[in-house]
């Protein structure tokens, strides 16, 4: 319990503004409140996250060298030159690179595209592809989802006859590639208003521009490919993308791509809702498996594909590669956390470099994500082969991975990537001073509260909305992700009546009463905490709301984050004959062969309870120790038990103000 740093949101339904905007836009205060939290006050920017249309939608001209793109494009489509779409193995990379590929085939161009292979040729545009491709008469090279730190490739592609355009979505440097068009919305002399489109965002607004402008045309025929690529990306789900998201999964529902349909089968998707978690975790994950263990050109291929059986034949294939990655995953996690729960030296690092041998590097990124998940430091996982290192870092929040990177980029052979999330080369010998440079940058950039996780809590919820209706309103808010998080609240004062564990003791639920109205909490994976909790515990429970139907009926259910107990304040700390009396008599009523056995977090609240008065912790304690001293009672921890063996005396009546431990909570010398 408790495992978090509450984090509240600056409003409330009750905060002046929240009231002033209900009332402007004929919502709820609580749906007001939810907006502001988001930072949404902009009329402009309300509007478009309200009712996000393809009219909220900015013109892509407004990315710079759009301009430039369309005019080479045009011509090369015009003069059937030989164009190939260059693009990344994840499922950005691959859904950017079937959606152009897709578009510039259907206006009668000439393309083709080339993934690199994530093993043998790694992340980027590089040499040796260059001059395959032209080798294979290419004439216009586009990148999606990659391309703006290759410097000398782009010299190279002049060089070898080609004209080459940029289209990506990573942190740009100072210098910018010698391209004949880089489009990226995060070029410092952008007119786009939005920075934070994934790589297939980038590759949609230069179809709309291809198409003058027509964004509900484009929308029509391609959102489910670029909602599947954003919503993998895990970029941000306002702005631009919340409309391309929002459009993309009612597109999914009913997709008219063949390859999707057979993803959507193969996850046990088909005829189901298709959200932004069943994306994410369901469909991206095989798709991504393709690329990590697999050859990423199977995931272009299935989602160019015409003929259903086909397609179901690479989808199941895609099926059995997940599973693969999955074990392997497992496999290099296990090992991982050995090394770091054996080396205590660990504990004591702000950020985790962990090296291995031969590990798969298309899977040290998830375990990276794993490892940052349980430990919440910054984590970068890195597999060596022949003395060179290729590795995948996460981040937490408070701390920008990129940034960190740069500052070692004397160490590193290459790096890539984002605030979040990144990827390196470095030689083995450099890695322990990669480790100690990026240690150091942390111990100046990160306080010890940021090493704790915080959990982000919208507001308190009164029970007055406890309400169906109320609760059926937070929909409003999908799609929910990045920057527009699934709203997470607070409910005090939830009396616990009644509490069971599930599916195997590895999940909690409970019934609680607030204010009169019965909610259900679920806490998945949770069910150790049942041993702490009795019946008639005041909590404070932070969770998700929703409606929850089973067999016709419809109740109000909590899906647990974290929780605490509501304990009473107690007058002190220093016990009198009556409470160590009361500790006394309890344990000597409840021994078993006189010995009793009690979860430490429970036993003074069961003895305030049977007693009727008020012992907390550090009460309870003091007791233990002045009945230990008085010989009545000998007392142990044992895997967050108290174990509690009865002594033999005949005195049990000794005077616990003679006792070492009262007289230093008396301060009596």
């Amino acid at each position: 319990m408790n495992q978090y740093r509450w984090v509240y949101q600056p409003y409330t339904p009750q905060s002046p503004r929240a009231a002033e905007l209900a009332e402007e836009f004929h919502i709820s205060p609580v749906y007001a409140a939810l907006l502001l939290n988001r930072g949404l006050e902009i009329e402009e920017e309300l509007q478009a996250f309200v009712q996000p249309t393809a009219e909220t939608l900015s013109p892509p001209q407004l990315l710079t060298d759009m301009d430039k793109a369309v005019s080479i494009i045009r011509e090369a489509v015009a003069q059937q030159k030989n164009i190939v779409v260059y693009g990344d193995y994840d499922v950005d990379g691959i859904t950017s690179t079937a959606l152009l590929v897709q578009y510039l085939r259907g206006i009668g161009a000439k393309a083709g595209f080339y993934i690199p292979s994530r093993m043998e040729e790694g992340y980027g545009v590089n040499e040796q592809a260059l001059r395959t491709l032209a080798e294979k008469k290419a004439q216009l090279i586009i990148t999606v989802d990659c391309g703006i730190t290759a410097m000398q490739e782009c010299d190279i592609a002049h060089e070898l006859g080609m004209q080459i355009i940029i289209t990506d979505h990573h942190e740009c440097r100072e210098e910018l590639p010698n391209a004949d068009a880089v489009v990226n919305p995060k070029r410092f002399d952008n007119e786009f208003p939005f920075d934070k489109l994934a790589g297939v965002g980038v590759a949609y607004e230069l179809i709309v521009a291809l198409e003058n402008g027509d964004h509900q045309k484009v929308l029509n025929k391609f959102a489910d490919i670029v909602a599947l690529g954003t919503i993998a990306d895990v970029v941000s789900l306002q702005g631009e993308n919340r409309t391309i998201v929002k459009a993309g999964l009612q597109k999914l529902q009913q997709t008219e791509n063949i390859g999707l349909q057979a993803l959507l089968e193969v996850a046990g998707l088909k005829g189901k809702p298709v959200t932004t978690a069943n994306v994410g975790f369901g469909i991206a994950p095989r798709l991504n498996a393709a690329g990590r263990i697999g050859d990423a050109k199977c995931g272009v291929r299935l989602l160019l594909c015409r003929d259903a059986a086909q397609a179901k034949e690479m989808a199941m294939a895609m099926e059995l590669a997940n599973r693969q990655r999955q074990q392997m995953e497992q496999e290099i996690l296990q090992q991982v956390t050995v090394q770091i729960e054996q080396d205590k030296a660990y504990q004591k690092k702000k950020v985790l470099v962990i090296a291995g041998d031969g590990w798969h590097q298309g899977v040290v990124g998830i375990v990276a994500s794993r490892i940052k998940e349980r430990y919440h430091k910054p984590t970068i996982i890195i597999t060596c082969t022949e003395g060179m290192g290729k590795g995948s870092g996460r981040s937490i929040p408070h701390f920008n991975l990129f940034e960190a990177l740069q500052n070692c980029g004397a160490l590193l052979e290459q790096f890539g990537g984002h605030e979040q999330a990144a990827g390196i080369t470095v030689k083995q010998e450099n890695i322990p001073l990669l480790e100690e440079q990026l240690n150091a940058y942390a111990n100046a950039h990160l306080a010890a509260a940021d090493m704790q996780p915080e959990l982000r809590i919208e507001f308190e919820w009164q029970p007055e909305y406890l309400t169906q209706q109320a609760v059926e309103e937070l929909n409003r808010l999908e799609p929910c992700g990045t920057d527009n998080p699934a709203p997470c609240f607070s409910i005090s004062g939830a009396k616990l009546r009644a509490k069971r564990k599930l599916s195997g003791d590895k999940h909690l639920k409970l019934l609680v009463e607030t204010g009169g109205v019965q909610l259900e909490a679920i806490g998945f994976g949770m069910g150790n905490a049942a041993d702490g909790l009795l019946e008639g515990d005041m909590l404070s429970l932070a969770g998700s709301l929703s409606v929850h139907e089973w067999e016709g009926q419809r109740t109000l259910q909590c899906t647990l984050k974290d929780m605490k107990l509501q304990e009473e304040e107690h007058a002190g700390s220093i016990p009198g004959r009556s409470e160590c009396g009361a500790v006394y008599q309890y344990i000597r009523g409840l021994c078993v062969d006189g010995q009793m056995r009690e979860k430490s977090e429970v036993l003074h609240r069961k003895v305030s309870r049977a007693a009727d008065m008020q012992i907390g912790r550090t009460m309870l304690q003091n007791c233990l120790d002045i009945l230990e001293e008085l010989e009545l009672i000998s007392c142990r921890r044992e895997n967050g038990f108290l174990v509690m063996q009865m002594r033999e005396t005949k005195d049990t009546k000794g005077d616990i103000y003679k006792t070492k431990k009262m007289r230093e909570l008396l301060k009596i010398v």
